[in-house]
């Protein structure tokens, strides 16, 4: 709904409650926001490969309006393509309602694939999934939102508000998380951002590649805070996330139903980007040694690693179940959503291509010839998560460097 069309609703001789959540705004009204990583990286990718410089950040897709009156409501739902969000209102006031794990569960919780094929419904509170905290937004008040969180909003007296979506390399395993519920589980989002999304994690990506490999560029500071930190076994996880995410693109975007659907570029990039996301996962697997923290009946029983691993060691057994376990899990969720009508929200022409079947082909076609594709063809634990669930390990960084 235009802005005009909702003033000439609220001022006609019967009003009535009117909530306009899509209003794209085409320039940026926020001052630089240091978390956001994203919009850093398409600055630094500026002119590499794929990136033009005369291609702008995609504003009309990550900056966007609320206008409502009183007494309306949008219920449960997640922002979409895994997006963080920040809001501030200008006038008015809406009272945020965030869905929290509750107390007892990891901080993963919300990872499961089942979240939001059972019980949930978006007009009730989900008490018995969540617990949650309110939080009462006032002018000049901003609220900073991480991804893959589930929330409620209700606009308490008629109000202005603007947000703007974003990506955080501290966040960035949400967000991929957060990414695979609004790809498989369509109904829960309300919007869909698909080209700024990839367009941002493809930046990110370049972005880890050359702050991580290349020790002349770790001398600037502002940078490495947007950057994993491989010093901890929890960074490597994120990098992980994200590198499978590459190694998926053919199951999560359209060209990989149709030929006729994608741009040769963006083939060629994925195809490109694919092997950076390799590339990088083998650099990091031989430039750090992984101490075993203990034994967990999680790991793949085929694979039994020794007390200290690196190299194509430590990457069968960390990385290559872990891939295999993410790909059986999302063909899991994409058949289970599809049974509970979730995933059988038509959003774009082509979605109708995307069957429980095809999905499943399609990912094993992108795990062909993989590495991991022997633990992927007899994988036997059915995983009901999206999360890391294998062996933890201690992290320590090789005094020598290996390109």
């Amino acid at each position: 709904m235009r802005l005009e069309q909702l003033l000439d609703v609220v001022e006609c001789s019967k009003p009535k409650a009117i909530n306009s959540l899509d209003n794209p705004q085409p320039v940026d009204s926020f001052s630089p926001q240091k978390f956001n990583s994203g919009e850093l990286a398409w600055g630094q990718g500026l002119g590499q490969e794929y990136y033009r410089r005369d291609k702008n950040i995609p504003f009309m897709d990550l900056r966007w309006g609320l206008a409502s009156t009183g007494d309306t409501t949008h219920n449960y739902h997640l922002d979409a393509n895994g997006f963080a969000s920040f809001v501030c209102v200008d006038t008015g006031a809406k009272l945020w309602i965030l869905a929290t794990p509750k107390k007892g569960r990891e901080a993963e919780a919300f990872a499961s694939i089942h979240l939001f094929t059972g019980e949930y419904s978006p007009d009730r509170p989900n008490t018995e999934l969540w617990d949650f905290e309110a939080i009462l937004l006032l002018p000049s008040m901003m609220l900073v939102m991480r991804p893959n969180t589930p929330h409620f909003v209700i606009t308490i007296t008629a109000c202005i508000a603007r947000g703007a979506h974003f990506y955080c390399t501290y966040t960035i395993r949400d967000s991929i998380f957060g990414f695979y519920h609004t790809l498989i589980a369509k109904s829960v989002t309300n919007a869909d951002h698909a080209h700024a999304s990839r367009e941002l994690l493809c930046r990110l990506l370049t972005l880890y590649d050359t702050y991580l490999t290349d020790p002349s560029e770790q001398r600037n500071t502002p940078v490495m805070a947007h950057i994993p930190d491989l010093s901890t076994f929890d960074g490597f996880v994120d990098l992980m996330v994200l590198c499978n995410w590459f190694e998926f693109l053919n199951v999560l975007c359209p060209w990989g139903y149709s030929e006729k659907l994608g741009t040769v570029t963006e083939r060629y990039r994925a195809i490109r980007l694919r092997a950076v996301a390799r590339r990088l996962l083998e650099w990091a697997f031989n430039n750090y040694d992984f101490e075993v923290e203990g034994i967990d009946s999680t790991v793949h029983e085929d694979i039994i690693p020794t007390q200290t691993i690196s190299g194509l060691e430590a990457a069968t057994a960390i990385h290559h179940p872990f891939l295999a376990q993410q790909a059986h899990a999302l063909i899991c969720y994409k058949k289970t959503a599809c049974q509970s009508d979730l995933g059988n929200v038509q959003v774009e022409d082509y979605d109708v291509l995307i069957t429980p079947e095809r999905f499943e082909k399609a990912m094993q076609g992108c795990l062909q010839n993989h590495a991991a594709e022997p633990i992927f063809a007899t994988y036997r634990l059915e995983q009901n998560t999206l999360a890391y669930v294998g062996r933890r390990f201690n992290v320590l960084r090789r005094v020598y460097h290996v390109e």
